[in-house]
């Protein structure tokens, strides 16, 4: 499967809010390179990677009404595969101990 088929996946299974195909998209040894959340030890462990995936895309779904994502770049290295995605909806829930604002958001990410 090209990395692009990979990552295409990835997007339809957030926009249709479906976790188990984002759990199939995403490999066991997936590195995560975002903000630690509540236990910054937890991000170091193994599997940590696919669980704090799993668990961001559970809290972009719940803060975003209507989220949807977009991919705006994609590097591929060896067996590695790095993307530019954008999320987009309306700020209904707390994400990053940011308070709801009720606006449309855009949010730039890097994974």
């Amino acid at each position: 499967m090209q990395a692009t088929d990979l990552i295409e996946r990835l997007i339809r299974a957030f926009t249709d809010d479906d976790l188990s195909a984002c759990r199939e998209v995403i490999a066991d040894e997936a590195i995560y390179h975002g903000p630690p959340g509540e236990d910054l030890l937890s991000v170091l462990s193994p599997g940590a990677g696919k669980t704090i995936c799993l668990q961001r895309i559970a809290q972009l779904r719940s803060a975003l009404a209507g989220a949807t994502a977009s991919v705006s770049a994609v590097v591929r290295a060896d067996d590695m595969i790095s993307c530019v995605i954008e999320y987009r909806g309306t700020h209904q829930g707390r994400y990053l101990n940011v308070s709801h604002t009720g606006r449309n958001v855009a949010l730039l990410t890097s994974n």
